[in-house]
């Protein structure tokens, strides 16, 4: 049985600037912004995959913020962020999750992504993907 590694804790860790695994001898520090072209991604999907960080889905406010009558989007896109140099580098994936999803739980054994549950705009789904 594969031994599952929960990374609840890393979207909170990258938006900190800090993350470090020591599964993966991964460690960013003072990062900055990683361009995922949303001004704050909400509850994505994370894990790490090889030498790589998967963030999956997510939702946020574009446009307006929500007291200013702004609305809630969720996202089906992946962004694989990794190394490039001494830098880090992000690109949206090819792939996309098969609707837009957030909030739900993530784990994974290095070399895949397991996404559990969570909830889109009008539905909730108790999927693994």
């Amino acid at each position: 049985m594969k031994t599952l590694r929960l990374i609840a804790t890393a979207t909170a860790l990258l938006v900190a600037g800090t993350l470090t695994s020591y599964a993966t001898e991964f460690t960013v520090r003072n990062a900055g912004r990683i361009d995922t072209g949303h001004a704050g991604l909400s509850a994505p999907f994370t894990g790490i995959c090889g030498n790589q960080i998967i963030v999956a889905g997510g939702s946020d406010f574009p446009g307006e913020m929500p007291w200013d009558g702004g609305h809630k989007k969720y996202y089906s896109d992946i962004y694989i962020i990794s190394r490039d140099g001494g830098q880090l580098a992000s690109k949206q994936a090819e792939s996309r999750m098969p609707h837009p999803l957030a909030y739900g739980c993530s784990a994974s054994d290095g070399k895949r992504l397991y996404c559990f549950g969570g909830h889109g705009e009008s539905y909730r789904s108790s999927a693994v993907l």
